[in-house]
């Protein structure tokens, strides 16, 4: 197995998205390229999910992304985070006095 820089970025980018969304819905500051502010951290998340799939077309072509388990597990997690996470967030979310 060959060691590619490529499927390094494209695997930093892919999961630098997780927890700029995860602070994101949890509406707590961090920083991030955009800013402090939540909508910062969403636009940064999608931003690194944008540039993971562009460098994975780049260098595999996206009619291969099922040939490749590891990026395709890690982009359904992050996916299906996106759609649940501030669902489950509020579900589990410490109630206020």
């Amino acid at each position: 197995m060959q060691f590619h820089i490529s499927d390094f970025f494209i695997g930093w980018f892919l999961m630098n998205a997780m927890p700029h969304l995860l602070v994101a819905q949890t509406e707590v500051r961090f920083l991030s390229l955009f800013g402090y502010s939540i909508k910062a951290n969403y636009g940064y998340a999608v931003f690194n999910l944008f540039v993971a799939l562009i460098l994975f077309q780049i260098q595999y072509g996206l009619n291969n992304l099922f040939n490749h388990g590891l990026f395709l597990g890690a982009l359904f997690i992050l996916v299906a985070y996106i759609f649940s996470g501030r669902y489950f967030y509020k579900l589990f979310k410490a109630p206020t006095n």
